[in-house]
């Protein structure tokens, strides 16, 4: 909790003053992750919402590092620069990772569910013909 308190208070003053006050490394971010970091691995719980979440994230990390999608997100859609001050600093960039988040989950159902339809139709199918064609040894 310490970790914490001490981030967003590096970060609330990084604000307030205009800058940050380590260039290269942002001492906030690192105190508030690291903190959040310890506080998750000490709690134990189950979700099927948070899983269903978790097994998406792969597919969003993937869609938005692509990157002729990562510069047209972020560059041409998203463009962050007439939100940079004032109170639209903090609520811009949530509003747009959920909706990119959102976006790309549903982009992977979609995927999954034509996956489901057309490769996974006849399970084993594929293995079955490819092994018909290896040749036999005696």
């Amino acid at each position: 909790m310490a970790c914490l308190a001490v981030g967003y208070a590096i970060i609330g003053a990084e604000t307030y003053i205009g800058f940050q006050i380590y260039e290269m490394l942002d001492m906030g971010i690192l105190a508030e992750t690291f903190g959040w970091f310890t506080l998750a691995s000490h709690l134990h719980f189950s979700s099927r919402f948070v899983n269903w979440i978790a097994s998406h994230v792969f597919a969003i990390y993937l869609i938005t590092e692509f990157i002729p999608v990562r510069n047209w997100l972020w560059g041409s859609i998203f463009d962050y620069g007439p939100y940079y001050h004032g109170l639209m600093s903090i609520l811009y960039p949530i509003t747009v990772t959920l909706f990119v988040c959102v976006a790309c989950i549903l982009l992977d159902i979609v995927k999954s569910t034509v996956f489901k339809i057309t490769v996974d139709r006849h399970e084993g199918h594929r293995f079955e013909l490819l092994w018909s064609k290896t040749p036999k040894v005696s």
